[in-house]
């Protein structure tokens, strides 16, 4: 189901040089002490009285409904019922309304393990030419006792490029922007076929240049590099996908696992074969086939 949150507009000038991406610099990170220095104090009960819920968004702004989502996501519906009910004692606004829809449009759905923000709406990034770009920021924390508190934030960059008829390549960073240094133990690109619905989506390639430079246990301040791939599938007629999926722990005492899945938008492997595959836009009528369960 799809949810009205928010989806962040462009970060990036696009540098285009020979349909690759030229080299981007990255800033510094802030690596200032952070306030939190121990997680272990964030019990089971706390998380329960929704005292104690973790958030990703792309700034603090969106952290209430990151909170919210991502309880509901992880099968934690009643704290994120009471972390809404407490809210609302004190503060009433729009902000708290949304929270309330929220909660009544998600309760039928099914829990899912996975660390999904929800303050992302696919598709994500912007598509220039054959290429789509993600450049997207992924702060992060946790609110304890009413009080929001900002852990760091990553900036996520990633290539996807229709090389050619059934070509294609991945490259891109993760960089740390602010806060502690950070181990990756999950770091998965996905290409996804959209099978006509209401089969399930199923995944053709899993791409090892990004589970690779997944770093399990070594924590780091500098950028998770993924060097560039490249592969070749798909079906001339067929609609397939990007995803992302990062798990991330900052090195921070009894620190949980943060993450995150950035859905890119869709491509179509034109048919006659030989053709070169073009990007589905929401205007691109003709390229959005009415058989897809998808919003485009």
């Amino acid at each position: 189901m799809r949810r009205d949150r928010y989806l962040s507009a462009v970060l990036a000038t696009l540098v285009l040089a020979l349909g690759l991406p030229s080299t981007v610099a990255v800033a510094a990170p802030d690596t200032t002490a952070s306030a939190v220095t121990d997680f272990t104090d964030c019990t089971t009960v706390d998380i329960e009285a929704g005292d104690c819920l973790l958030w990703v968004a792309p700034t603090p702004q969106e952290a209430d409904v990151a909170v919210v989502t991502q309880a509901l996501e992880l099968g934690q519906a009643e704290a994120a019922h009471a972390f809404v009910e407490k809210r609302a004692s004190v503060v009433s606004d729009a902000k708290q309304e949304e929270l309330e829809s929220i909660l009544s449009s998600d309760e039928s759905e099914v829990p899912s393990q996975s660390l999904a923000a929800g303050p992302w709406d696919p598709p994500v990034g912007q598509v220039s030419g054959f290429l789509h770009i993600i450049n997207e920021p992924a702060t992060y924390g946790y609110y304890s006792n009413g009080e929001l508190v900002t852990v760091g934030q990553l900036q996520v960059l990633l290539y996807y490029n229709l090389e050619g008829a059934l070509e294609y390549s991945i490259q891109g960073d993760i960089s740390i922007n602010s806060g502690p240094g950070v181990a990756f133990p999950v770091f998965e690109c996905r290409t996804i076929h959209e099978e006509i619905w209401p089969f399930p989506e199923v995944t053709v390639w899993d791409w090892p240049n990004c589970r690779n430079y997944a770093q399990r246990n070594y924590y780091t301040t500098f950028p998770a590099s993924v060097p560039t791939e490249n592969w070749s599938g798909g079906t001339p007629g067929e609609t397939y996908h990007p995803e992302y999926e990062i798990n991330w722990r900052p090195d921070i005492a009894g620190a949980p696992l943060f993450g995150l899945i950035l859905q890119a938008h869709s491509y179509r492997i034109e048919n006659p074969p030989g053709v070169r595959p073009t990007w589905i836009l929401p205007d691109d009528a003709a390229h959005s086939p009415a058989r897809l369960d998808r919003a485009s």
